[in-house]
């Protein structure tokens, strides 16, 4: 057994902290799984990063964030991970939030980061706030064959995993769950969609920090009209037409038109059909025509 004659009860003595943690039960289960210092399957250990958000009036601070391990296969960052003290959560709070900022920081562009507080080791993919792991390390021998067909090395060879995150998602992950008002001056809509008899959709990408985003912004009826108009004048009619009746869905990505969107974040989190993805939906205030741009960011 990998923790064989371990004393689980020193986890609940004041002096077994984070760096008890890392060294009596972060360290073996990475062996375990097959990571070291060097070799193919590497392990990042305190790697600083530099923090590409924060700002004080019109003056940039370099601010420094280090996860505690980095995990690189095939020469890509795939994982990470983040040790905690005992009494710290794996699940609430702003650990997570941490550690996924810490997956999506531009330097990392990971899909999976993990918390591990010696009580727990608990597992999310960037795509989802239900992590896809979450057991007591005392029982890690019940949880091992999951783990490590997810976590060790062998689980990414030949993976090139493409996708663009939820920027709503991204939002409320970071601590934004809600907020007054954001406006996107150059949404350019790929799909619209009535999804019930009072509510619309549509989808849009943009570009944070070098990341692709998917954002869906919500509307009620009342503000369809107002969206068709805002719409170039040679699409106008073929949208109304396609969103009036069955399948009440419009594809526009032959033509990418760019709207001005003001909305707010609305804070509830919805299941993708297939149930291994979520978003969070914006809720929109106006639509406004604009001039169509070669991509957008925000």
């Amino acid at each position: 057994m990998l923790y064989e004659g371990f004393d689980w009860n020193l986890l609940k003595s004041p002096g077994f902290k984070e760096d008890s943690v890392r060294e009596e039960l972060v360290a073996p289960l990475l062996r375990a799984l097959g990571y070291s210092a060097s070799g193919p399957h590497l392990i990042h250990r305190s790697r600083p990063l530099k923090h590409p958000f924060v700002y004080f009036g019109t003056k940039s601070h370099r601010i420094e964030i280090i996860p505690d391990y980095v995990f690189e296969v095939t020469g890509k960052f795939r994982w990470v991970l983040d040790a905690k003290a005992p009494s710290e959560s794996t699940t609430n709070g702003r650990n997570p939030a941490q550690a996924y900022s810490y997956a999506m920081h531009p330097e990392i562009r990971a899909n999976i980061f993990a918390l591990c507080n010696g009580c727990h080791f608990t597992a999310y993919h960037v795509l989802s706030l239900r992590p896809f792991a979450h057991f007591e390390l005392k029982n890690i021998h019940l949880a091992w064959p999951e783990l490590a067909a997810r976590l060790a090395p062998n689980a990414f060879a030949g993976i090139e995993e493409v996708f663009r995150p939820d920027l709503g998602l991204h939002l409320h992950r970071l601590g934004f769950e809600r907020f007054q008002q954001i406006m996107f001056p150059f949404a350019q809509i790929m799909h619209a969609a009535r999804v019930a008899d009072d509510l619309y959709t549509v989808s849009a990408g943009c570009i944070l920090e070098g990341q692709e985003y998917c954002a869906s912004f919500d509307f009620p009826a009342a503000l369809l009209p107002q969206f068709v108009a805002a719409l170039p004048a040679e699409v106008q009619p073929v949208v109304s037409d396609q969103l009036s009746r069955s399948p009440f869905t419009a594809d526009l990505r032959a033509v990418m038109p760019s709207l001005i969107i003001t909305c707010k974040l609305s804070g509830d989190v919805v299941n993708a059909k297939d149930h291994r993805e979520q978003f969070c939906p914006f809720t929109v205030v106006l639509f406004k025509p604009c001039a169509k741009v070669p991509g957008w960011s925000v």
